[in-house]
């Protein structure tokens, strides 16, 4: 600790006039960020003391030329090309000087969140992009031979190195910030930006912020910007998946819960999302299903009732309940103490860090919005509904007391009718069906547990395509495959937002590096289910292979539509020169 600190002070001295290499400078700098933000306590203090310890010249004043070379840099003509090297050094250096010590009145007398908030906007637009294998030679290696189920992954800072330490600064400076705007510097009675700033802010900077979650970015990027948002009152992260769950918060028709507050308000609430997001507002499943808790109300539905303690505060109760169901939550300054203090004892970990300023630390993952857990074999699920695959196939139950034999799913009402207009109409028409326990479902088993994994997560579950993948034989393969069809076709009946994309886009991908048997097999039960996009990928993947499958008889069980298409596609495959072998 002491050697990597005494080095990056000497890194950071010698900075300015750039005298270091770059093969000095960046890896010498991130290992004492690294331990600046580890998890573990001892290694982020004795980092931090010693780094304070090693600049004891390095005040204000060096604090200011790093802002004066950032504001130079981004300050430019919109032809002129960004240092990006240098803007990352100081990028760098600033993180390391701000992690080792507050620097709480630099608001006061310049305005560095500007000079940050633009280069993370020119990060996010890719005006200004850098890798670490760009300024690190020791990550320029190759691997000999094949590597195809080696997954390292990216780093957790991403791979924008100059976005992430934007980030990294701009938090601690923005926490740091206590009682004064940071766009006007007006003094403030509580939070960091003012009423009449407020408007303008969060149509420019934060709604970026907030798009950028949606995007591809690695875990650390992904955590700093949610941090960031929180300082001004914007906790988590919104979803589809989310989007679609908030329904349920004003929904009474499905609701099982009813959480009775001291004063004599009750809110009304699920138990499949709250076992799911938010357990520590029920109490054991023991106690929750005894013989005195599920009560009819007035409408005679079966409902468990759960008292809540005295020193809960309703206002925070109903924030962490719009967090549990959407993944997100706007909290104000005047209600952020009793929200955190309830957050931590619901065990929110994520809510609780943002609304304590926590840093973010090193390779923590970033969390998403999730139901799956409601699947689990667990005591007791709170399922209320059963879908049903057509399959012969005998499967085993782990839940409690079902006597299916046939590949199923115990799955819940709420949860479903938020994301399929189809079921939302079935469970409410009245009909038999509607009473039923059970839901066939017309998909094969496969496909329809990527269909509930979707109903949970908000996303098909996808195949990677590594050795694993390549050593299925054609009828496994074709199985995959033939599941995103089925799905396709369920999405235009049920009126699955989404679905048809995801499962073109899974089994395009898949045909890439499929067997031409399991291909051939793929396009004639696509084209039995009308699913045309997927037959057209599936000619496309073998229609460099027509004179070979042709002469070798597969194509027999093609009609003569499918093998047209297949000629026609082969033609302008060759056309275009592929046909020279």
């Amino acid at each position: 600790l002491l050697v990597c600190s005494l080095l990056a002070t000497d890194v950071m001295r010698k900075s300015s006039p750039m005298t270091l290499s770059k093969d000095v400078q960046e890896p010498a700098l991130r290992a004492v960020l690294m331990m600046l933000l580890s998890p573990n306590g001892y290694i982020q203090y004795e980092a931090s003391f010693k780094l304070s310890e090693g600049l004891p010249y390095l005040g204000d004043g060096y604090l200011n030329v790093l802002l004066s070379s950032l504001e130079s840099n981004t300050t430019r003509s919109v032809a002129t090309s960004f240092d990006s090297f240098k803007i990352m050094t100081n990028l760098m250096n600033l993180a390391c000087l701000v992690l080792s010590r507050p620097y709480h009145n630099l608001l006061n007398k310049r305005n560095p969140i500007d000079v940050l908030s633009i280069i993370i906007k020119e990060c996010l637009h890719n005006n200004i992009h850098i890798t670490r294998s760009k300024v690190t030679s020791h990550l320029h290696f190759c691997f000999e031979g094949s590597s195809c189920c080696c997954y390292l992954g990216e780093e957790w800072e991403g791979e924008n190195i100059v976005l992430y330490y934007g980030l990294v600064g701009l938090f601690n400076l923005l926490r740091s910030t206590t009682l004064v705007c940071v766009q006007c510097k007006r003094k403030l009675d509580v939070g960091i930006l003012c009423h009449d700033c407020r408007d303008q802010y969060t149509e420019d900077f934060l709604i970026v912020l907030q798009r950028a979650l949606s995007q591809s970015l690695s875990s650390g990027p992904k955590l700093y910007i949610a941090h960031i948002l929180s300082l001004f009152g914007l906790c988590g992260s919104p979803s589809k998946l989310g989007g679609k769950m908030s329904s349920a918060l004003d929904n009474n028709d499905l609701a099982d819960l009813e959480l009775l507050l001291s004063d004599g308000e009750s809110i009304n609430a699920h138990t499949a999302i709250i076992s799911a997001r938010c357990p520590k507002l029920l109490p054991s499943v023991k106690c929750l299903l005894g013989s005195d808790e599920k009560v009819k109300d007035e409408w005679g539905k079966s409902v468990y009732r759960v008292q809540m303690s005295d020193r809960v505060d309703s206002h925070a109760l109903k924030k962490i309940l719009e967090y549990t169901y959407t993944g997100f939550v706007m909290v104000g300054d005047d209600i952020v103490k009793p929200v955190r203090t309830l957050a931590k004892y619901c065990h929110l970990k994520p809510l609780a860090e943002m609304l304590q300023k926590e840093q973010p630390r090193w390779n923590s993952d970033y969390t998403r919005y999730d139901l799956t857990v409601a699947l689990g074999p667990v005591e007791h699920s709170f399922s209320d509904i059963i879908l049903e695959a057509q399959s012969n196939e005998e499967m085993k139950c782990d839940h409690g007391p079902c006597q299916l034999s046939t590949p199923h799913v115990h799955s819940h009402k709420t949860v479903l009718i938020m994301s399929c207009d189809y079921l939302r109409a079935l469970f409410r028409s009245g009909m038999h069906e509607s009473f039923s326990d059970v839901i066939r479902v017309p998909l094969g088993w496969q496909a329809l547990d990527k269909l509930v994994h979707w109903f949970y997560s908000g996303e098909l579950p996808s195949v990677a395509l590594d050795c694993r993948w390549n050593n299925l034989s054609s009828d496994e393969q074709r199985s995959h495959l033939n599941a995103y069809a089925e799905l396709s076709s369920l999405a235009e009946f049920w009126f699955l937002e989404g679905v048809k994309e995801e499962s073109l886009s899974a089994a395009s991908s898949l045909l890439g590096s499929s067997t031409s048997a399991a291909a051939v097999e793929f396009v004639a039960f696509a084209a039995n289910l009308g699913q045309w996009e997927m037959v057209e990928a599936g000619v496309r993947s073998v229609a460099h292979l027509y004179p070979r499958l042709r002469d070798s008889g597969r194509l027999e069980r093609l009609d003569e539509e499918l093998l047209n298409m297949l000629r026609t596609e082969y033609v302008r495959y060759s056309q275009h020169g592929g046909g020279g072998n």
